[in-house]
Parts: C-alpha cells; sequence; structure tokens
C-alpha cells in the first residue's frame, strides 16, 4: 500500500513539471498496475492496463507490449461481472476486447504452442459472442496473412467465372478452418458497381494457401480489391 501512495504521489509531482515526463508517468503507472494485479485486485490493474499496452505495441516495443497485455486479459478473466468497458465514450462489449486481445497475443507470440492456445481461445470467444450478438463481428487480419490476388479471371464452368487467391505470410498455428470466405472487387472507375467472389468449407495452412474463389455475376472492365472477408 505504501509503495502504491509513493508512486502516486510521484505521479502527482511529475505532472505538475514544466517538461515532458510521460514516459517516467507511463512506467510509474505500470508498476502500481503490476501491484494490483498481484494483489488479485483486479479491476484497478484493468483501469490502469485499458490502454497502456496499444502504446507499447504500436511503439514495436513487443515484448512490455505482450507482458502488459497478458496481464490485462487475465484480469479481465477474473471479473466475470464486468461486460461493458469505456473506449473513447463508446461501451465495448468484454468479449470483443478479449477477441481483439487474442489476436493481438498470437500475432506478438514467436512459438507455434503458444500461437495455438491464443487462436483457440479467440475461436472459443468469437463463437460465444457470435451466440450472445446473433452476429458475426470483423477483425482485420494485418500481421495475421498478406493477400495476393491474381490477375485474371478465368471461366470455371457456363456462367462460372474463378479468381486464385494465395494467402502469405500465414502466422495461424497448423490449418485454419474456414466456414466461408468473400472477396470483394470494386470497378477502378465506379465505386457503385462490385464484383463478388466466394467459396465455402475451406481449409487453409501454410501448404495449402492458394483458394479458388468463384461469381457468377459477370461484370467487364478493371477491377480493385475492396475486402477480403473470412468467417471461421
Amino acid at each position: 500500500e505504501t509503495f502504491i501512495n509513493y508512486n502516486k504521489e510521484l505521479i502527482e509531482l511529475y505532472n505538475q513539471c514544466d517538461s515532458k515526463r510521460q514516459r517516467i508517468i507511463d512506467i510509474l503507472s505500470l508498476e502500481i498496475g503490476i501491484v494490483h494485479y498481484q494483489r488479485k485486485d483486479y479491476k484497478k490493474a484493468i483501469m490502469l492496463f485499458i490502454s497502456c499496452y496499444e502504446y507499447y505495441i504500436q511503439s514495436k516495443w513487443n515484448v512490455i507490449g505482450s507482458e502488459i497485455l497478458k496481464i490485462f486479459v487475465d484480469s479481465l478473466v477474473n471479473c466475470p461481472k464486468i461486460t461493458l468497458l469505456e473506449f473513447d465514450g463508446s461501451a465495448v462489449p468484454v468479449g470483443t476486447i478479449l477477441s481483439n486481445a487474442y489476436l493481438n497475443l498470437l500475432k506478438l507470440s514467436d512459438s507455434e504452442e503458444d500461437k495455438k492456445i491464443w487462436w483457440d481461445k479467440f475461436i472459443n470467444m468469437d463463437r460465444l459472442e457470435t451466440e450472445e450478438t446473433e452476429a458475426k463481428l470483423i477483425y482485420s487480419s494485418n500481421g495475421l496473412l498478406d493477400v495476393i490476388v491474381d490477375k485474371y479471371v478465368t471461366l470455371n464452368g457456363p456462367n462460372e467465372y474463378q479468381l486464385n487467391i494465395t494467402l502469405k505470410e500465414f502466422n495461424l498455428p497448423g490449418m485454419m478452418l474456414t466456414d466461408s470466405m468473400q472477396l470483394t472487387l470494386k470497378k477502378c472507375d465506379r465505386d457503385d458497381e462490385i464484383v463478388v467472389f466466394e467459396n465455402s468449407d475451406i481449409t487453409i495452412s501454410k501448404d495449402n494457401s492458394t483458394v479458388s474463389m468463384i461469381t457468377r455475376n459477370i461484370n467487364y472492365g478493371k477491377f480493385k480489391v475492396d475486402s477480403l472477408r473470412i468467417s471461421v
């Protein structure tokens, strides 16, 4: 308790300084948060760690950022009565926060074993969120995989066209079983004209990373990639 009070006093003093002492204030805040966590005062730890881990991850201080994020996640898991947290004036479900956190920890992990742990946690939380909200949430694939789209469409059958995509920098553990994939192309000179390619029940891995997307929507011209959605 004395340690926390001393650090709080130091933070107040540094906040009064004219010169910039933000990093020192952040470090002192982290120390207070870690003490709260070690004392199992998880609510106070959450309030201190709710945003600071993002700074370290965005600054590429991944070792510090990942350890802070692990403490933040464990604190949230140990507070089941907390269902919403406020971010930038909006109330965000804890399940959504945990899903994003699990993906971030997966991206920061080096071992396949750790990646599998965080991926499984993400899948379980995402399914739970889908059951509760009856809607699939959308997450960024940055840091998980890169997508290369073939330049040309080929004829796959009567009134059916095929476009192959290749998933590079596959950062997921083992195989990814997808319910569906949807690739949307937008016409270069007309934003209101799109073509949607789809496929379903696909298994993707580092050794099987090329997927054939199919459409029956015929259009002509030059198109650019608008989005790729993968449902798991």
